[in-house]
């Protein structure tokens, strides 16, 4: 069976018109064997396991219609392969051994052109969506390359032959535009064969730029360095009187360098020509940012900056700044924090070179950015430089959630009431402010006070029209909530009220998800949510579950580039392989936590990971640094939850060198063990059972 994948796509010999089960045909023919999760994320936006149950249930489709031995007949085989022929392989083949005839009787349209639904109706994803038009121009080019050098060949014994194959190259949807050198043998080609496109073409071609009036030059490059033409713009920044102007237009259209919409037909003359003539390109960019309104002009100030040390002075750096912080805001909406974070770093980059003043915004933009993606150290560090006359609710806000992640509890709750007494109606500022005092709370033990502050941190933040932050504060809510009906079963209340706690709990885990799909499509928080879910898991101990839930988790914690988050995961996992006694796994997992932690500068999940490792090690020091950092980190009940571990530690390091007689060691360990119970254990002589660490926020 062969499947069709130029013009209209289809499987030989089987009326099979599903579009999305072609498109899934189509890239795992052409990509090779795939792994099911793979597919699953590529084609189904929700992810998941749902996802997973949409491509078994599309693979169901292909044996219900006629066409079951396109993949082959074993349940759940991974990597999925492929089975059938495809023209678009055939093609490439006929390339390799130059058989031009044969790639160009193939290439019957452009790639998976016709579907029976347009590829961007499908909901699949970016990624696959960019493969799509990724290959349909690549499979284009390949065909426009292949018809030129057939007609080339043709042109002294089939001229007639010749012209129709380079007509039909040069008109050929989807190619790429053509750069100078094919333009040249184009106009060449089509000369020969007596084409009317030859004039046009030649035109395009020969086209020397230098030849051309100043005006008609100037304006052609400046259009060539917009990423959407304006010639109003243009206009503005060239000081060109209209007259001259429709003059020059009108030139540069008879030329071929510009079509009726001003869209730029030599981009790669240009290019040539501002590579040549610096001084030129950047005269030329200046006063095309300096006339564009700065919301639109990080274009420009991009390739200025790409070509000197600033963004043409102090002067231009407002207008600079307004533009890199409008790009910042943009790719932040869509969860795209470390190139954010890296586009606001070149502004810092400037300011240092221009010895200018910092600004605000961007700092406090730069600096939320690296906290979304777990780099708290950086973050803090931005803020704290900042002086005090630039500061204002925001960057406090914003800074009293570091500390707290830095280990400074205090100082934290300082800052947060500090926004909150501030009288200053900065919504964004008092949810944050409101989040921060809750995971101070939480991390007292006191569930009750937490609640309330996620919850009024909630209702700010949808009122900011913060929509993912308000879906991360409901789910803090939610998880305090779970830890109140979980004290309420330790302390062995009636059954009803414990019910009645434990749905409270679930009803708020269920508005949460609900948010969720009204933001969107979220990775980090998607994650977050995945990784309480494995720990609910785990507190029934149903291992197996926790564990698919955090590896589903894995690959959007790390879309996210979220280093906390990742951090947490395999904490997680580890705990997960070790209750299973599967060693080995927990330990390279507990290390990896170890690593990413201490790369965002998470105090807590450091000493948590370096705890565990310690007690597989049966290594009291490192226990005993683990612990000093957990209280560094404020969070006294995991202080408390491993001291136990602390104790088993000793007592087996003490059974060991009884065992052996060294007697010494005996004395030591023994007085660790004293010191410890003077230091740590209850009045009534009790110690705590270990229990699983916090649950991760959103914040």
């Amino acid at each position: 069976m062969k499947l069709a994948s130029f013009g209209k796509v289809g499987l030989e010999g089987v009326a099979f018109s599903r579009p999305k089960p072609l498109l899934l045909l189509a890239y795992v023919t052409l990509e090779g064997p795939q792994e099911r999760r793979k597919l699953a994320e590529l084609f189904w936006q929700e992810g998941g396991s749902k996802a997973l149950g949409n491509l078994s249930v599309v693979l169901a489709q292909f044996k219900k219609e006629g066409a079951a031995e396109v993949f082959p007949d074993k349940p759940g085989v991974n990597p999925l392969p492929s089975q059938v022929g495809c023209d678009a392989l055939e093609f490439l083949e006929a390339l390799e051994v130059r058989d031009l005839e044969r790639a160009i009787g193939l290439y019957g349209g452009p790639f998976l052109h016709d579907l029976g639904k347009p590829v961007e109706a499908l909901e699949v994803s970016d990624e696959l969506l960019d493969w799509v038009l990724e290959k349909r121009e690549f499979f284009a080019q390949k065909a426009q390359e292949a018809m030129l050098e057939r007609a080339e060949e043709l042109v002294g014994q089939q001229p007639k032959q010749a012209r129709a194959l380079a007509e039909r190259a040069y008109s050929l949807i989807e190619a790429p535009e053509l750069e100078p050198a094919l333009l040249t043998r184009f106009q060449q080609l089509l000369a020969q064969t007596g084409s009317d496109l030859s004039r046009r073409v030649g035109s395009a071609a020969k086209a020397s730029l230098d030849d051309l009036p100043e005006t008609a030059r100037r304006v052609f490059l400046a259009l060539a360095l917009q990423e959407q033409p304006n010639l109003t713009i243009v206009r503005s920044a060239l000081e060109t009187p209209l007259g001259e102007l429709s003059q020059a237009h009108e030139t540069l259209i008879l030329s071929g360098l510009i079509d009726a919409n001003n869209r730029v037909l030599a981009g790669g003359s240009a290019q040539g020509w501002l590579e040549a003539h610096p001084s030129e390109r950047l005269s030329l960019l200046l006063a095309l940012a300096r006339h564009t309104p700065p919301e639109a002009a990080y274009a420009l100030y991009r390739q200025i900056l790409e070509h000197t040390q600033g963004f043409g002075g102090v002067g231009d750096l407002l207008r600079a700044r307004t533009a890199y912080t409008t790009r910042a805001k943009t790719l932040m909406v869509g969860l795209k924090f470390a190139e954010a974070a890296a586009l606001l770093e070149q502004i810092r980059a400037v300011e240092r070179v221009l010895e200018t003043d910092p600004d605000s915004e961007s700092r406090f933009l730069e600096a939320y950015a690296l906290e979304r993606l777990g780099r708290f150290k950086e973050a803090l560090e931005l803020l704290q430089a900042l002086p005090e006359k630039l500061r204002n609710p925001n960057i406090t806000a914003l800074e009293s959630v570091l500390l707290w992640r830095r280990g400074m509890p205090q100082e934290a709750q300082q800052a947060a009431r500090s926004v909150l007494e501030s009288g200053v109606n900065w919504l964004w500022a008092k949810a944050t402010a409101n989040n921060t005092l809750g995971y101070l709370a939480g991390s007292r033990g006191d569930f009750l006070e937490a609640a309330s502050y996620f919850k009024k941190a909630a209702a700010l933040f949808q009122t900011a029209g913060a929509r993912d932050r308000w879906v991360g504060s409901l789910n803090n809510y939610a998880i305090e909530l779970d830890k109140i009906a979980r004290e309420a079963e330790k302390k062995g209340v009636d059954a009803t009220a414990l019910e009645s706690a434990r749905a409270e709990a679930e009803q708020a885990y269920r508005q949460a998800l609900e948010a969720l799909d009204q933001a969107g499509k979220n990775p980090l928080l998607r994650a977050r949510i995945l990784l309480n879910l494995g720990i609910l898991w785990e507190r029934r101990k149903d291992w197996a579950r926790a564990e698919a839930q955090y590896l589903e988790a894995v690959p959007f914690a790390e879309a996210a580039g979220a280093l906390e988050i990742i951090a947490r995961l395999h904490l997680n996992l580890g705990y997960t392989y070790s209750a299973q006694r599967n060693f080995a796994e927990a330990r390279s997992r507990f290390s990896n936590a170890l690593h990413f932690a201490s790369k965002a500068g998470e105090l807590l999940t450091q000493g948590v990971a370096m705890a565990h490792l310690a007690d597989l090690d049966d290594d009291p020091d490192v226990l005993e640094v683990a612990l000093s950092l957990m209280e560094q980190s404020g969070h006294l009940d995991e202080v408390g939850d491993f001291l136990v571990n602390y104790e088993g530690v000793l007592k087996r390091l003490i059974g060991k060198a009884h065992t052996l007689e060294h007697h010494e060691k005996v004395r030591r360990l023994e007085g660790r063990l004293v010191a410890l119970y003077q230091q740590y254990r209850k009045d009534d002589g009790s110690m705590d059972s270990h229990v699983l660490p916090p649950p991760p926020r959103q914040n």
